[in-house]
């Protein structure tokens, strides 16, 4: 009797060591979908990555713009110089044709459109792109505010019908090759300097293709860009 009822008391100690260690992995599990649903409560209220890069490359963008009109504002060499690019550029225009102010929008893009997807090969390549972007905006800025300066009323129309769509249709455009640019370049660093697998064959694939899809986008405006010129240069007066 008395093995007997040190048997029965061993399975109660085991039954309720049991059940102790049951609730301790319940209310850890419950602790840990707490935090999982946390997290995920976090990230959602958060900006995405992608978004803040954007934000920020368009910040560039209009700084170059205001750096770019106030050069100008200033008179001087610059004015002058920019004054005449502007004018060479609305006078070919007129002289090109429809597939030709097509072909010279397209290869005014082009070298923003290579220098993303090289900076996208580099680990360091991100470091100028804001640099490229405030450039851009300098010239259409410095276009704007000569063409508002030197021709009033006529020049605002000027931009705003025939510089405007096309400038901020690639710019934003080009903003989608730097953000890929900017994602394929931390693919890289860590690939390469953290060692981290992230398989970079089949991520340049993506990378291709979407820079395929970006310069689809660039012909389509400067499409758009040739049918502007096409419809309004030719009606308004400088």
């Amino acid at each position: 009797a008395y093995i007997s009822s040190g048997f029965h008391s061993i399975q109660q100690d085991n039954v309720m060591l049991e059940a102790c260690e049951n609730m301790k992995n319940f209310s850890v599990g419950v602790d840990l979908r707490k935090w999982k649903l946390g997290r995920r409560h976090l990230s959602d209220n958060l900006p995405e990555m992608g978004s803040i890069k954007l934000y920020f490359l368009a910040a560039c963008f209009i700084i170059g713009v205001g750096a770019g009109a106030l050069c100008v504002r200033a008179g001087g060499v610059l004015a002058e110089t920019v004054g005449s690019s502007t004018l060479s550029m609305l006078e070919g225009r007129r002289a090109y044709g429809f597939f030709g102010v097509m072909l010279s929008s397209l290869a005014s893009l082009l070298p923003y459109f290579a220098a993303a997807f090289l900076a996208g090969l580099f680990v360091p390549g991100p470091a100028v792109v804001p640099a490229i972007l405030v450039f851009k905006g300098l010239g259409y800025g410095a276009s704007a505010g000569y063409l508002y300066a030197a021709g009033g009323f006529g020049g605002m129309w000027i931009n705003l019908l025939i510089l405007f769509p096309a400038a901020v249709g690639g710019t934003m455009v080009l903003l989608l090759a730097y953000r890929e640019a900017f994602s394929f370049s931390t693919l890289l660093f860590s690939g390469t300097i953290l060692g981290k697998e992230n398989n970079l064959a089949a991520n340049f694939k993506i990378y291709c293709f979407r820079f395929l899809v970006i310069f689809g986008l660039l012909m389509l405006v400067a499409l758009l860009d040739s049918i502007a010129s096409a419809a309004f240069l030719g009606r308004l007066s400088f």
